[in-house]
């Protein structure tokens, strides 16, 4: 299943959008900030991240809500870095939203296990962010 996504490349500043699991995840690269909107209480979460975390995060909303993400996924991440993986999800999960969670599998597997992003609740029925949005800059707003 594809994740819907935008990049908003008007301004100087790329926003990247997407849908993950019924909530809309707007990504600030040059900042390494996220913001994560839950329409059904019309939340808006945001929080800054270093530039592994922001990496990491950047792969999670990436692939298919719920997915598990293999550790060599985040080879390159920890390449860059002295601090092993586990350290940027224990921080990252500090930083998530209440009810966010970051599980670890670990399998016997050729695959080894890895990482998932679970949101507090998965809608199957993906809100139309079109719908009733006003733009604000180059970026889609649910309506206040």
């Amino acid at each position: 299943m594809h994740t819907p996504s935008a990049v908003h490349q008007d301004s100087p500043y790329p926003i990247e959008q997407r849908i993950y699991g019924g909530y809309m995840i707007l990504l600030l690269r040059h900042i390494h900030t996220i913001f994560l909107y839950d329409p059904e209480t019309s939340t808006l979460h945001h929080f800054g991240t270093s530039k592994g975390e922001y990496t990491i995060m950047e792969q999670f909303v990436r692939a298919p809500c719920g997915s598990l993400l293999p550790f060599s996924a985040f080879a390159a991440t920890t390449k860059e870095s002295p601090l092993p993986l586990r350290r940027f999800i224990m921080r990252l999960r500090k930083k998530l939203p209440e009810g966010w969670a970051i599980p670890c599998t670990k399998s016997s597997s050729a695959m080894g296990g890895g990482y998932r992003l679970v949101p507090p609740r998965t809608r199957t029925g993906e809100p139309s962010f079109e719908q009733g949005a006003e733009a604000v800059g180059s970026v889609l707003l649910p309506p206040s």
